[in-house]
């Protein structure tokens, strides 16, 4: 009797550890799930009126234009209807007086002073916050299929993540990558699927 008492004891207590490790995982698996979805939040908040338009247009520029938005150098683009529209829209938001013939010298817009500082910090906003939300997504501290599922864009539209404008960060960085997260989570989708895709257990 002594030894079957002990043997259901042990498993009772086996039973408990599972059932205690479960609900563990399960709190964890929930917390993950709730962080990516607060992230989606922080997400759609930081979007501005004028953030797909500076996207846009900084996405055309060369490395050495965006050298000169990093190291707010005064530079100028070909008066092409399209910098206009993409200018009107990125800068009509903040500046209501704005007006594009200001800038305007024959066949070029020269992107200088308050409306260059405009442009470089609404791309290092954009940028800054998917690095944080990336990040949540790199240490596994946010539910990684989420995060995945909702910023596929990065990966199917590699200009989304202003790959020329984060290169000119990183020179003017002394070659560091100010953006690791979003490096990784582009390259990893350049290398087909790894481990680390999807839920961590």
């Amino acid at each position: 009797m002594g030894n079957l008492a002990e043997w259901a004891t042990c498993v009772v207590a086996l039973i408990s550890a599972y059932l205690i490790l479960s609900q563990l995982k399960n709190d964890h698996e929930r917390s993950r799930r709730q962080l990516a979805t607060e992230m989606m939040f922080v997400w759609a908040r930081s979007q501005k009126s004028e953030t797909s338009s500076v996207r846009n247009f900084v996405r055309n520029l060369s490395l050495q234009e965006c050298q000169f938005l990093v190291e707010m150098t005064p530079f100028h683009v070909s008066n092409t209807q399209e910098h206009i529209n993409l200018l009107n829209a990125s800068l009509e938001p903040k500046f209501s007086h704005f007006d594009i013939s200001t800038i305007t010298n024959g066949n070029i817009i020269k992107v200088e002073g308050q409306y260059l500082a405009h442009i470089r910090s609404v791309a290092i906003d954009y940028l800054n916050t998917l690095e944080s939300i990336l990040s949540a997504w790199h240490s596994g501290t946010a539910s990684r299929k989420i995060i995945e599922e909702q910023f596929v864009f990065l990966r199917n539209l590699a200009w989304t993540s202003l790959p020329q404008f984060r290169n000119a960060n990183q020179m003017w960085n002394s070659n560091v990558d100010p953006y690791p997260c979003i490096t990784s989570f582009i390259a990893i989708a350049n290398h087909g699927p790894t481990p680390v895709l999807g839920d961590l257990p």
